[in-house]
């Protein structure tokens, strides 16, 4: 608190934009926890977009999330890159978390990493489009989205999904020919866990095969003889494989 205070103490006469650069240091938990309570003037200079850039909600331990909470979070995803609100509960119904997703994060272009594990999310039209200029999202994490399905996965969404190189979808309802169809379709694929969808060594042959920035992979167990051949097959690739 002490510290909060001698910057008040300075800060007091800057001007909004030397300000913000101040806010910088801070991390965006800090400025919403603390900073942001100092003033009214200082709640105002909290709320610019290029501050709202990593916001793992889940690491911060946010369990629950009003939708007026969850609007004011979602109204800067142009500035987000990290964004994760994995099994974070947003008291909203499906359909209208749903179409807050869809308007906000398609927006967001400088997004890289999406975690949006145990939300209720029946599409991924919420990925954001892809420009040019931006990196593009790299991470992808949909653990126990229990609604996506070989629907949610068009020509027009796995191009927006073109630079994903970490991709994790363990426990969706994904049967597994339509999780080889994916994961052969993104060229940049790095990292892939898919626990709970039963791959056959076969499916994981097509993988490690087609995917050929693949270094790991995750998987569930079948049964000792078709583990060790998958693990036979991934080694032949040079792929580490994890058999849970």
């Amino acid at each position: 608190m002490i510290k909060i205070l001698f910057i008040f103490m300075i800060c007091t006469a800057l001007p909004d934009e030397p300000l913000v650069a101040v806010f910088r240091h801070f991390s965006l938990k800090e400025i919403v926890g603390t900073l942001s309570k100092v003033s009214k003037r200082w709640w105002n200079i909290s709320q610019t977009d290029g501050l709202w850039h990593t916001l793992p909600l889940d690491k911060w331990n946010v369990c629950h999330l009003t939708e007026a909470q969850f609007l004011n979070i979602v109204s800067h995803s142009r500035a987000f890159s990290h964004f994760s609100m994995s099994y974070v509960d947003v008291k909203v119904s499906q359909s209208r978390l749903n179409a807050i997703l869809q308007n906000s994060l398609r927006v967001a272009h400088k997004l890289t990493h999406l975690d949006l594990s145990g939300q209720p999310i029946r599409n991924l039209n919420c990925l954001p489009n892809q420009k040019s200029e931006a990196a593009g999202l790299e991470v992808l994490i949909l653990n126990d989205c229990l609604y996506i399905d070989e629907n949610s996965f068009s020509e027009s969404i796995i191009k927006r999904m073109g630079n994903i190189n970490i991709l994790s979808m363990n426990r969706t309802k994904l049967f597994s020919n339509e999780a080889v169809k994916l994961a052969v379709s993104l060229p940049s694929l790095f990292s892939l866990c898919v626990k709970g969808i039963p791959l056959s060594p076969v499916d994981v042959r097509v993988i490690v095969d087609k995917c050929k920035n693949l270094q790991l992979m995750e998987i569930s167990h079948s049964s000792d003889e078709r583990d060790d051949e998958c693990r036979l097959l991934a080694s032949e690739c040079d792929v580490s494989l994890f058999i849970y």
